[in-house]
């Protein structure tokens, strides 16, 4: 079960960061080198896998929402 979860987070990464790559091809507005493709994949992935280790270890489903809002407001911040 929990490879699948592991998976499925690098796997959606992975799709969200073919955006970017798509738009490289028609437009010259958008200009990332790989450096930034590797970052961005370590920062969404990171933060993925963080929140589903800390909701792995909380059953109530408050503190799941908190522990997602905190992650997503330190992503925001980088």
């Amino acid at each position: 079960m929990r490879r699948k979860v592991v998976l499925g987070i690098l796997l959606g990464v992975t799709c969200l960061l073919m955006v970017p790559l798509v738009a490289m091809q028609f437009s010259d507005h958008v200009v990332w080198a790989p450096g930034d493709f590797v970052v961005a994949f370590v920062l969404l992935a990171g933060t993925g896998l963080l929140f589903e280790f800390a909701a792995s270890r909380v059953r109530n489903a408050a503190y799941q929402a908190a522990v997602g809002i905190a992650l997503a407001a330190a992503l925001l911040l980088v």
